[in-house]
């Protein structure tokens, strides 16, 4: 059930991200560090983006669950993929936070800019 959400809330994300400019790249990219939900650009700029998604409040915010560890082995296979592409531009991390209802609408997305700890 968690990694239904958790995929329906990237594909969200996807869209959201693709209706504001960006061009998705890739969704759900696996390195050796672990995955990326999201790859997309915008303005010349590399995105590298995380997505939480939560059906309640429950447990807290989505955003809470982004901890410093999961930013450090998100900015290590942000690096990896830089390194491996050959890439000489400019890159982000950004988080995209997903409240979905009962019906698996989304209820709020928040999506935050060039995060870090």
């Amino acid at each position: 059930m968690k990694r239904i959400i958790g995929k329906k809330g990237e594909d969200y994300a996807a869209m959201f991200l693709q209706k504001n400019g960006y061009r998705v790249i890739h969704q759900n990219l696996y390195t050796r560090y672990g995955e990326i939900d999201i790859v997309a650009h915008k303005n010349s700029t590399l995105v590298f983006v995380e997505v939480k998604t939560r059906k309640s409040l429950a447990c807290g915010h989505p955003e809470d669950s982004f901890t410093v560890y999961k930013y450090r082995l998100l900015l290590k296979s942000a690096w990896q993929y830089v390194y491996r592409s050959k890439y000489r531009g400019l890159w982000r991390v950004d988080l995209i936070a997903i409240i979905m209802n009962s019906f698996d609408e989304v209820e709020d997305i928040r999506h935050y800019s060039n995060v870090n700890f």
